[in-house]
């Protein structure tokens, strides 16, 4: 199963579940079709530890004020 087919099952799942995306495959456009498809993020492979932890940071951010 390739990261847009587990999105689409965890929405399913749980369509309040919140999902950060992580790939070293890229194609132009390609992070915003899974924001559109429901992903809360999208970090690009490879990224360093901070990278992440930012990312997670702000997305925890949102989630605190929505």
């Amino acid at each position: 199963m390739n990261g847009r087919e587990t999105l689409e099952k965890l929405k399913i799942l749980d369509p309040s579940c919140k999902i950060l995306i992580a790939s070293g495959f890229h194609l132009e456009g390609s992070d915003d079709e899974l924001i559109q498809l429901g992903a809360d993020g999208f970090i690009q492979k490879p990224y360093r530890h901070i990278e992440l932890s930012k990312t997670v940071a702000e997305l925890i951010e949102q989630v605190e004020f929505n």
